[in-house]
């Protein structure tokens, strides 16, 4: 049956993590909180912004958002949908989207219908219908709809475009809102929602600008203590560039699965060397995936380009790093990662072109391009004269063996 099939399926890993606490204190009140509709609400918000979070292949992070109640007059799910999509952003999280929410209410007097946005406490209670939308400009994400005795059909109608409008409205609040630069990063390093490609959908410069509900404006946060230099805003129109500072770092690499008995070596000792030197820690899998975690950015990208250089194939017009373990009479032999090696021919020597090819020596650590590879031997043949991969006249005054 399908039921059997749908408990047989295996479960797909939750990346986003949303917990939804809502205590009693947060209506003034003592008693224990209903943990059923704490699960509920939060369960609600939770698919309202997992619809916008970024694919595993953009962001090889999982996250999770806590979300506490204060004070509560109205929609608290709705209000951790919006908060919960400004914490992400604010993160450096690359949404699809931002993601607000708004509860409509309808109330019925005598014949007379009428529609509640923003729905409060008090019209939850003696109303008819509480229905809760959440979405990005153009989408709805997430939607829960709770009536009492029955709502036409017309009226359920009316409150999608009722949510639609007041959502926009939202989401410019929310696109105007400041937050501070972290003072390690230049001006350079945040994009400006005005011109940028990842603003929300639908949001004009104007909008962006003049938002009704801006937490405060370039005055107001431009505005310092006389003597300390003046704080830096930016809007939260867009994700951050990158994650703070204080984050820890994920890199993501896929490779040939043949490759990865390079990456790990003889008995893990590749592995481990690369742990150590870059303070990380790699995670690797059989179907030819690697994951670097780190404390530090830099440690993390240079983890990923030394994993790169193990697990790339070569291929002709590649630059390679290597060193020089032997030299002989007809040239070099080079050692490059994975442990191949290469021949320099001496023809190929720098300022051989001109019959005074460069003196070197074993132990030396050179850059070198790939011109082709020998059939037979399966090494590779190397370069130092020339700047690209294309055939060139052979070097002047000197024999092609010696």
């Amino acid at each position: 049956s399908s039921d059997d099939d749908a408990a047989s399926a295996p479960a797909l890993p939750r990346r986003f993590l949303l917990h939804y606490e809502f205590p009693a204190s947060a209506t003034g009140q003592a008693a224990a909180a209903s943990e059923r509709r704490a699960v509920g609400h939060g369960a609600l918000a939770e698919r309202a912004v997992a619809a916008a979070f970024p694919t595993f292949a953009a962001f090889p992070y999982s996250v999770r958002v806590a979300a506490e109640v204060l004070a509560s007059s109205g929609s608290t799910s709705m209000a951790t949908v919006c908060a919960a999509s400004l914490a992400l952003f604010d993160a450096g999280v690359p949404m699809a989207a931002a993601v607000a929410g708004v509860s409509v209410g309808a109330a019925r007097f005598a014949d007379r219908w009428v529609r509640l946005v923003d729905l409060t406490g008090t019209e939850d209670h003696y109303g008819e219908m509480d229905f809760k939308i959440a979405g990005t400009r153009d989408f709805v994400t997430a939607a829960q709809l709770d009536v009492k005795t029955g709502v036409p059909v017309d009226i359920v109608v009316e409150a999608l475009d009722d949510a639609r409008q007041t959502r926009g409205r939202f989401l410019d609040a929310m696109a105007a809102t400041r937050v501070d630069m972290p003072p390690l990063l230049d001006d350079d390093d945040f994009d400006d929602p005005r011109t940028s490609s990842f603003r929300t959908p639908g949001a004009t410069a104007a909008e962006a600008e003049t938002a009704e509900f801006a937490v405060s404006s370039w005055e107001e946060a431009s505005q310092s203590a006389e003597g300390s230099p003046p704080r830096q805003t930016r809007r939260l129109g867009v994700p951050r560039p990158q994650p703070k500072p204080h984050a820890p770092r994920v890199e993501r690499l896929t490779f040939e699965r043949e490759r990865l008995a390079d990456l790990v070596g003889p008995r893990g000792r590749t592995l481990k060397d690369i742990e150590t030197l870059y303070k990380c820690t790699v995670d690797t899998h059989i179907d030819g995936e690697c994951l670097i975690f780190a404390r530090d950015a830099d440690d993390a990208r240079d983890a990923r380009a030394h994993v790169a250089e193990i697990v790339a194939d070569v291929v002709v017009g590649d630059r390679l790093h290597g060193v020089i373990l032997d030299v002989r009479e007809f040239g070099c032999i080079v050692k490059l990662l994975r442990n191949r090696e290469g021949l320099l021919h001496i023809s190929e020597f720098r300022g051989a072109d001109v019959g005074t090819p460069e003196k070197l020596s074993v132990g030396d650590t050179l850059d070198f391009l790939v011109i082709g590879f020998d059939p037979v031997m399966g090494n590779l043949k190397l370069s130092r004269r020339r700047k690209s991969a294309e055939t060139v006249a052979p070097a002047k005054g000197l024999s092609k063996l010696r």
